[in-house]
């Protein structure tokens, strides 16, 4: 049986989130910026400043050490997988492939999803509906499907992201719209784990 984390562990592992988030918040807030024509509506906003004391020199000193933070994937992944198991999170976390690719089918077919182009159709039943949103998009127009960051429409139109935690054989789900938060988690995730590629 896995032992729970301790608060000080899960508060450890949140510090290093939001440590994370913030150093690489200008990179998301510039795709954002940049106006991604594939995602609109998509974008992980960088963190608000703070309003306490800051100095440039104390700022420009930490910057290496948020950014060495920023791209150590293994442990945002496991600072991520932590806040999905905490109460309050308001996005989905599978232990198995199987039962993320059933959530989404089953969110396509109570949205009546249909997609001539890839010859999806989930307007029947569970067992012909083949929608895998963790496909790569095709262009920029093709929203129900992953971008770079695993950004996408899901079928009842709320923006989604999801990831994948090697290191846990764990998939997260999240809605924007329910979890703005961690759904900023998980794209800075990913962004660190296209970085790192």
């Amino acid at each position: 049986m896995r032992k729970r984390p301790t608060i000080e562990a899960t508060l450890v592992a949140a510090i290093s989130l939001v440590a994370s988030i913030a150093a690489c918040g200008g990179r998301i807030g510039a795709d954002a910026a940049t106006g991604d024509a594939g995602s609109p509506g998509l974008d992980a906003s960088p963190l608000p400043a703070t309003d306490g004391p800051s100095s440039a020199p104390d700022a420009a000193a930490g910057a290496s050490e948020d950014a060495a933070i920023a791209c150590d994937v293994y442990a945002l992944g496991a600072a991520v997988d932590e806040l999905a198991q905490q109460p309050g999170f308001e996005g989905h976390r599978f232990l198995r492939d199987a039962d993320f690719a059933a959530f989404v089918r089953e969110l396509a077919v109570e949205s009546g999803f249909l997609d001539p182009a890839r010859g999806v159709d989930c307007t029947g039943s569970l067992a012909t509906c083949t929608y895998e949103p963790r496909s790569p998009r095709h262009d920029a127009s093709d929203l129900h499907y992953s971008d770079a960051e695993q950004r996408f429409v899901g079928p009842d139109e709320e923006p989604y992201a999801w990831a994948y935690i090697p290191a846990r054989n764990t998939w997260i789900l999240v809605d924007r719209n329910r979890d703005p938060s961690a759904y900023t988690a998980v794209v800075q995730l990913n962004a660190c784990v296209a970085d790192a590629g």
